[in-house]
């Protein structure tokens, strides 16, 4: 810490978090005949507000957000790290641009405005929200047409532009949604916003969006100083104390040098993560799948394990029609790759496919620990493999029916076996031993055997690039993107460092090409089994629109939004629409930016449980307390290559955590565990393991007990009601069940959809509610089945 490097760089982070901290966002609303229309990036939206003239009032609105992160960040000592969104001026022009009035927040003119709720504040130049909301209005009344513009610093908050009539109660507030990327024009009744009207998808340009997510990385370069001088404090203010605990401390830490001691604790955080994913795979999320994805890849496996690829389409495929499910061509089948399902369906065989991510997460963890001490120590690779058991993220979504548990056992596997095969001394001195002897002792034995053993002691030492072939082709076939983006830079910069000779480099490459092509074809032959089509993505049938890419052709294109206020969670319904003179939503290099942020949020609030300010703090440290090496570069190279790929997809897909990032935990777990391992050379493990278990037993008694309750009834999936009709239908009877759906969500139908096993001719038969007069026409197609009705968990006999 001393080095003249460490305190120069530093202090770059620093300036570069003071420039981000800057992001600007312009707003404007232009008042004229009668007609409110708001302004933003390359954008704009209108209403009619025909009070709205002279002696008219402009003001500005704010929230406080109630996210932990931001709350934390309300105490004044830490508002550096999470500073609210703010406004930076406000300023009046006429139609022709001739300014009327300005107000910069450097200097706050307070007898000009009029408080109308909550509390203000200026601080560093910007004007802040102190309550949950805050408007205040200009006191000069402004003339009959104008135009109204403010920079907003930070549009991550609800903000917002607001113009009250002339009778001082009612008006129009145009709000920026930051967080959800939208702007929307809300009705204002005394004090208060009531009723939304309009509005559109907003997004900042690409340099402030730019500053977004560098702000949000960097805010973890600042914990990690923090955490420097909390952990420099109680090194001095323990001193005496912590020399002879610090001795202790060492002492066990080393006893766990020892391969012994590893093996036993690895052996328990495997148990406990059985035990963990078990529990949430059975008890909280009760068996079934909870999302429309899980779904689906059941349905695929249920067909895989009846020795199919595809079904027959179903009679009256109306009565059966799923979210992300096809018929065409006469035949029913998923958009998803075949990788997941083939081993779900191990499950549905067993009568257990709820049991298949919670063993595949169980496998995991060991080949993390195996991939940590390989690439660095055994106190490394047992630190990972704890934050991995006690991850929240890695818990909940092993638990689930998700792919995501799969994709990640095939993707360490792939490193732990390439890695093993790159630095592979050791291994190329026995092979070289081995075919010595097998040469030597061939002079005496016959041709034939000699052979063989040769061929044996050659598949010896293919073995490992075969499965990590393999390993690789599989996650490829489960997740392409991901697959790609975290194979990629592992294969080629573990390939380029490896000491073995090039020549050798290649003939392993190749053989690990044995392995993987394959598979890969197999994704092709699967398309071309289902669509008729080896180059067509069942995904793309779905959705034409589900690509990778940037233009107004990829990603959903309606670009106007009506809001619907409900009294249930989540309060709201969204309802877009097309306006054509609008551009059409698409999808674009800043909103690719935008679900980079998203995502890097969710995983400070997910990957460890940890207060949210603290989650990266490790990870800056494994690179600011030593001189990075190779190992740290290519942990970092896969998680930027991850990030970077997911910016080319449209959607953020945060469903059970970030689970697009699943992939990174590798690199994000072994970078932190290399973090605390710095932090404790540098000031010893007991300092260093204070802060450590504060953090970890946080998780442990807060966030993962809430985290519990908060996935029951997950998703508006309350339980197995498959079941509850089973001990209602008479054991000996066929049923033909309606399933009805009062709000049309996927889940009404979609939890008892499964129930067909894969097929519509078995006992039970559940079908889609859609009317007496068109449900009449089904049950003719099922003349030896009784007809019931399934609405809000009652089971009604239907007369034919």
């Amino acid at each position: 810490m001393h080095k003249r490097w460490f305190w120069l760089l530093n202090g770059l982070l620093i300036l570069l978090y003071v420039w981000v901290l800057g992001e600007e966002t312009f707003v404007s609303v232009q008042v004229k005949n009668g007609r409110c229309v708001a302004l933003v990036p390359e954008r704009h939206i209108g209403i009619d507000c025909p009070q709205m003239g002279s002696g008219s009032q402009v003001g500005l609105f704010a929230t406080q957000p109630d996210t932990t992160r931001e709350e934390l960040a309300s105490y004044a000592p830490l508002r550096w790290l999470a500073p609210h969104s703010a406004w930076a001026d406000l300023n009046l022009f006429t139609l022709d641009g001739n300014l009327l009035w300005r107000q910069p927040f450097g200097q706050m003119a307070w007898a000009e405005w009029q408080l109308i709720s909550g509390g203000w504040q200026t601080r560093w130049g910007e004007l802040h929200g102190l309550a949950s909301q805050n408007s205040l209005v200009l006191r000069q009344p402004t003339r009959d047409s104008f135009i109204l513009t403010s920079h907003l610093r930070r549009a991550e908050d609800n903000a917002g532009l607001l113009l009250l009539n002339p009778d001082g109660r009612t008006g129009f507030v145009f709000i920026i949604d930051g967080e959800n990327r939208r702007g929307v024009w809300w009705d204002w009744v005394d004090g208060r916003i009531t009723t939304p009207l309009i509005g559109l998808p907003f997004q900042k340009p690409f340099i402030e969006q730019a500053k977004t997510v560098l702000r949000l990385l960097l805010t973890g370069h600042q914990a990690a100083l923090l955490l420097l001088g909390i952990v420099w404090g109680i090194k001095r203010g323990t001193q005496s104390y912590a020399e002879k605990t610090q001795r202790t401390t060492e002492r066990k830490i080393s006893s766990l040098q020892s391969p012994i001691p590893q093996k036993i604790v690895i052996a328990c955080l495997t148990l406990l993560t059985f035990a963990f994913t078990l529990h949430i795979a059975s008890d909280v999320l009760a068996r079934v799948p909870h999302v429309q994805d899980s779904l689906t890849y059941l349905f695929q496996a249920q067909t895989i394990a009846r020795g199919k690829l595809w079904l027959d389409a179903p009679p009256l495929p109306e009565f059966f029609e799923q979210e992300f499910l096809l018929v065409q061509n006469g035949r029913w089948f998923g958009k998803y790759p075949p990788g997941y399902p083939v081993v779900l369906a191990i499950g549905v065989l067993l009568h257990a496919p709820w049991l298949i991510n919670p063993l595949l997460a169980t496998l995991t963890v060991p080949l993390v620990y195996q991939l940590g001490r390989r690439m660095g120590n055994g106190r490394t690779a047992l630190i990972a493999a704890g934050l991995m058991t006690l991850s929240p993220f890695f818990l909940f979504l092993s638990g689930s029916h998700m792919a995501h548990a799969a994709e990640l056992f095939w993707l360490v596997l792939f490193m732990v076996c390439w890695w093993r095969v790159m630095d592979g001394k050791k291994q190329e001195h026995r092979g070289a031993q081995r075919r010595r002897g097998v040469s030597q002792r061939g002079d005496h034995l016959p041709n034939l055997r000699a052979t063989l053993r040769l061929l044996r002691v050659t598949l010896r030492s293919s073995y490992l690039p075969l499965l990590a072939g393999a390993a690789a082709g599989m996650a490829f076939l489960t997740r392409q993107l991901t697959a790609v983006a975290i194979v990629a830079p592992f294969f080629l910069l573990t390939t380029w460092i490896s000491p073995l000779p090039w020549r050798a480099r290649v003939q392993r490459g190749a053989v690990w090409l044995a392995g993987l092509l394959p598979l890969v074809a197999l994704l092709f032959a699967y398309q071309w089994a289902v669509t008729g089509d080896p180059l067509q993505d069942p995904r793309l049938l779905y959705w034409p629109y589900d690509q990778l890419g940037f233009g107004d052709d990829v990603g959903e294109s309606p670009n106007l939004l009506t809001i619907e206020l409900l009294d249930e969670e989540p309060g709201y319904a969204i309802l877009w629409q097309t306006d054509p003179s609008q551009p059409p939503r698409g999808h674009t290099p800043q909103r690719g930016l935008h679900n980079i942020l998203k995502n890097w949020q969710e995983l400070e609030t997910d990957l460890f449980g940890w207060l949210p300010l603290a989650t990266f703090a490790f990870l800056w440290l494994a690179f600011l307390l030593k001189r990075p090496s190779q190992i740290d570069w290519i942990l970092l190279a896969m998680l930027v290559s991850l990030l970077a790929a997911e910016a080319f997809y449209w959607h953020s897909g945060i469903m059970y955590g970030p689970r697009y990032l699943y992939g990174a935990l590798p690199a994000l777990l072994l970078l932190s565990a290399r973090g605390v391992q710095a932090l404790a050379n540098r000031f010893g493990w007991w300092a260093t393991a204070v802060p450590l278990t504060l953090l970890i037993l946080g998780n442990i008694f807060v966030t993962l007990p809430d985290r519990m309750d908060s996935y029951r009834g997950f998703n508006y999936v309350v339980g197995d009601k498959v079941t509850l009709v089973e001990t209602a239908v008479p054991p000996n009877e066929k049923a033909l069940i309606f399933v009805s759906s009062p709000t049309g969500g996927w889940w009404e139908y979609g939890e008892l959809f499964l129930g067909n096993e894969g097929r519509v001719n078995g006992r039970l038969v559940f079908a889609r509610d859609l009317g007496d007069e068109a449900n009449q026409a089904l049950i003719e197609q099922y003349p030896d089945y009784t007809a019931y009705q399934f609405n809000d968990n009652q089971l009604i006999p239907l007369v034919k």
